[in-house]
């Protein structure tokens, strides 16, 4: 009997435990905020297990906590929105790609805030109404939705820009709810769907329209100094099955290019988000990505022809998909790096003429394999200077190809690249002769010359 009793005790301190520790994760101290205790609202959180907080530096008020939506099933629901005079809510988000997202759901009133792709659309009824500035992912924002219930008006605050609508007239009867979702569109006749894929926190609810002065104050970021300047940094968090996987996703985002995405995917030891790496002192591991070829450079007026011969050293690794071509002047490396394509990834005894050069510059050049695993090691790295008299003609833009020029020969090559992503951004201001005249690549030499 004692035994009894002393195995309910512990189910129920257990339980208990379990209770507060649920009620401390979820409550108005970490995750909500209320315009006065006695307005608190309720909630439901659906299948939201994860938080994270944000550090001192970042953008938006530090030491924030944001909850993790799965892009699958985790959302929010609250019964009871404000339905009388004004209201407003407002959240910040980091949002990661993951196609149609809601961010504010109210059915009753047919007013819906989503992400299509980068696009952020603000939907009432039939009206659909897309916003020009585009949403960053894995960059910290903030919304802000202003109703006004009395003047037929909704308000929309993203990071300091505001647009304002005029809408139909909304009116409840005393006993109609006016339910709110975050993270999901929700409608009786329809599964639930468009589930929001990132983070979420700080959801504020007030009785009021506020004004773009007051949203600013909350937010911290409508200094838009400062958040241009985090929008140049490429905030991507390495994960993918492959390295190609990890850079397609990586290069979903307008502040990173190959240079950065390749060295933050290949930088990744984390076996849980990262699934092709394995530590070196694991038994299974196998190196994967393809070994260095040996160039010879041989200068001609401006251009420089390259010769190697095709790594023979392929067990355990993927075929060969292409070589990048990496030259920049000798004195300027900062300023003009440009990468191309060997289009012939099959051959053996490989050639290349690099065109476009300036006599009497020096340049340095070499050349990395790339497979299904990721970018293989540099070459060794040739210095030459092409031959003949120097001129003062500088290419112009306007020989380039434009960008639709540039797809279209993509599309007409018969090479099959399973890294769609890497082959697109490489191909960027492509020259019919396969070159490419870019400054968007000051970084990947330095990585380059370290692996």
């Amino acid at each position: 009997m004692n035994k009894v009793i002393y195995i309910c005790l512990l189910v129920i301190v257990y339980l208990l435990f379990r209770t507060l520790s649920k009620t401390e994760f979820f409550d108005n101290k970490h995750f909500f905020k209320y315009e006065e205790n006695k307005n608190k609202f309720k909630f439901i959180i659906n299948h939201i297990t994860k938080y994270t907080i944000t550090k001192a530096g970042d953008l938006g008020p530090p030491f924030m906590k944001l909850m993790y939506f799965d892009g699958r099933k985790g959302s929010i629901f609250i019964p009871e929105f404000h339905k009388e005079n004004e209201a407003t809510i407002k959240l910040f988000f980091n949002p990661k790609p993951n196609n149609i997202m809601t961010l504010l759901h109210l059915p009753k009133i047919k007013l819906l805030l989503t992400i299509d792709n980068d696009v952020l659309i603000f939907k009432h009824k039939t009206d659909e109404i897309k916003f020009e500035n585009k949403i960053k992912f894995y960059v910290l924002s903030f919304i802000g939705l202003s109703i006004n219930y009395n003047n037929n008006k909704v308000k929309i605050h993203f990071n300091g820009f505001e647009k304002e609508f005029k809408i139909d007239k909304i009116t409840f009867a005393e006993t109609t709810k006016n339910p709110l979702y975050i993270g999901v569109t929700y409608e009786t006749s329809l599964q639930p769907n468009n589930y929001f894929k990132g983070f979420i926190g700080n959801i504020a609810i007030t009785k009021k329209y506020e004004l773009n002065e007051e949203m600013c104050n909350y937010s911290m970021l409508c200094n838009n100094e400062s958040y241009n300047k985090t929008l140049n940094i490429c905030k991507f968090d390495p994960e993918g099955e492959t390295v190609s996987d990890c850079i397609d996703r990586c290069s979903l985002l307008d502040t990173c290019d190959v240079d950065k995405c390749s060295q933050i995917c290949a930088a990744c030891i984390d076996p849980v988000k990262c699934k092709w790496y394995v530590a070196p002192d694991d038994k299974r591991f196998i190196k994967k990505t393809p070994n260095a070829v040996h160039i010879k450079a041989i200068p001609f007026s401006e251009k420089v022809k390259l010769i190697w011969k095709s790594n023979t050293e392929l067990k355990n690794k993927a075929p060969i998909e292409n070589y990048l071509v990496i030259v920049e002047k000798e004195l300027d490396e900062r300023n003009s790096k440009r990468i191309s394509i060997h289009n012939n990834p099959t051959c053996k005894n490989c050639v290349y003429e690099v065109t476009g050069l300036e006599n009497q510059e020096s340049y340095k050049i070499s050349v990395r394999g790339v497979n299904s695993h990721g970018i293989g090691d540099v070459s060794n790295i040739e210095t030459i200077t092409p031959i003949g008299m120097k001129t003062n003609e500088q290419i112009s833009e306007s020989l380039l190809d434009t960008n639709e020029d540039i797809l279209n020969k993509i599309k007409e090559s018969n090479i099959d690249y399973e890294c769609n992503s890497l082959e697109n951004k490489i191909n960027y201001n492509q020259h019919d002769d396969g070159h490419i005249l870019s400054k968007d690549y000051e970084n990947i030499y330095d990585f380059l010359k370290t692996n």
